[in-house]
């Protein structure tokens, strides 16, 4: 259940943050504003929206089946495990801890919505003699999909390898 599923978990988180240039970021319609992030060696760290949906899921998911992704917690571990499931032991981190789970289904949420898939499925009897679940949905309705090797050799091209970047100073950061 869970290794063919990390697996492809692992194999698109790769390319999750990439190099983006100024002229991507025009095409996205972003605000270039006094506190756009820019990388120190030129462009603008960004994620492709189909990554962070698929981090978002696989965060999800790795909460729901914490026995199995976190068996030797920590204490600290357990405590951002438990934030992350909307349960804060301070109230004064929790609204701010709570909203990366909202922020997640919400960002899930407008990309269902916007590109719904309008496939339908139809309701088969599976179970003849009574039991639990007695029903489930097929469709071989056909569907028009994104060319994932395409979209996902883009983001490789201008992938920022993990602890190999850096970003110029912000205007929050400290200039003493």
């Amino acid at each position: 259940m869970h290794g063919s599923y990390d697996h492809e978990s692992l194999l698109i988180q790769v390319a999750s943050n990439i190099r983006a240039s100024k002229e991507d970021l025009v095409q996205a319609h972003a605000d270039f504003s006094d506190d756009l992030v820019e990388l120190a060696d030129g462009g603008h760290p960004a994620v492709l929206a189909a990554y962070h949906e698929l981090h978002c899921l696989d965060g999800l998911r790795k909460n729901m089946h914490k026995d199995y992704y976190f068996p030797n917690m920590t204490e600290e571990q357990e405590a951002f495990n438990t934030y992350h499931q909307g349960k804060c032991p301070a109230i004064k981190t929790c609204a701010k801890l709570t909203s990366v789970i909202v922020h997640c289904i919400e960002s899930l949420r407008r990309t269902l919505m916007c590109k719904a898939d309008s496939s339908l499925y139809a309701g088969y009897w599976i179970a003849a003699d009574g039991s639990w679940p007695s029903k489930e949905l097929r469709s071989n309705s056909q569907q028009v999909c994104t060319n994932w090797e395409k979209l996902d050799k883009w983001a490789r091209e201008r992938m920022l390898p993990k602890g190999e970047y850096f970003v110029k100073p912000g205007p929050f950061d400290n200039k003493s």
